[in-house]
């Protein structure tokens, strides 16, 4: 099982060679996603004159959502901290994600390079 990124959730929507790894992960396993991924993904669409209304829909057939809760948001803000010391460039939102990640003990698929280098993380 694994938790996909924003990232990676988009670059199987659009079909790309990035994309076709996460196709064949949706294929072999459950998969989620952060609920804050509904977030990013509106905005992208928006930016990129996508319909949200069909992401959403495939999205919600394809993956489980995960909500946040309190815990979340305090490792969230320790995982931005930390990995702040060596990317100022990460942002709060990605490390809410890897909190959801390992909040359900899964790995995080991403095509972010912020993660490179997290055991926890299997970059496309």
């Amino acid at each position: 099982m694994m938790l996909l990124d924003t990232s990676a959730i988009i670059e199987h929507f659009i079909g790309s060679k990035e994309g076709k790894v996460v196709q064949e992960t949706l294929k072999k396993e459950p998969c989620y996603i952060s609920i804050l991924t509904l977030a990013e993904a509106k905005g992208w669409c928006l930016k990129n004159g996508r319909d949200y209304g069909l992401w959403l829909e495939a999205t919600k057939k394809l993956t489980t959502t995960v909500n946040i809760d309190e815990e979340i948001c305090e490792k969230g803000a320790d995982i931005t901290f930390e990995m702040q010391k060596k990317n100022r460039d990460f942002g709060l939102m990605d490390g809410m994600i890897l909190a959801s990640a390992r909040s359900i003990n899964q790995r995080l698929m991403t095509k972010d390079r912020h993660f490179e280098g997290l055991t926890d993380a299997v970059l496309i």
